[in-house]
């Protein structure tokens, strides 16, 4: 709550709790449905994006996402789990997680989604 707080003092617009957030695979179904503890919107939702709430009731499209933030709860594993590789495979730009359990705060940003991952060796390198 003390980063939102501080997000809204500066006066960051779009910022907010609680607003269900869906994201989708390459064909356009769910991948996902998440609720971020805390988020900043790209831009205040539009009519497109209204249109996308009101097809699937309770859930904006996750493109409008500029920042979203996590506070790890009694389940652990979903925020640094499925949680984080769902954002990052968004490319929600920022990424911030408040580990609890470590009391420390991670702060993730340009996330490279998968499909351009360069692929891992297989083989070591041939020396030259």
């Amino acid at each position: 709550m003390s980063l939102l707080l501080q997000l809204r003092s500066r006066q960051t617009p779009h910022v907010g709790t609680g607003n269900g957030y869906r994201f989708t695979d390459g064909t356009g179904g769910t991948a996902a449905l998440l609720i971020p503890d805390l988020y900043a919107l790209r831009h205040k939702p539009g009519p497109t994006d209204e249109s996308h709430n009101a097809a699937h009731p309770g859930w904006y499209p996750a493109d409008l996402l500029a920042l979203v933030g996590e506070v790890t709860s009694t389940d652990h594993e979903t925020d640094t789990g499925p949680k984080f590789r769902t954002y990052a495979a968004a490319g929600i730009p920022v990424h911030v997680l408040i580990d609890r359990h470590s009391k420390s705060a991670h702060c993730y940003t340009d996330p490279i989604p998968p499909a351009t991952t360069p692929p891992r060796r297989t083989t070591p390198p041939t020396p030259r």
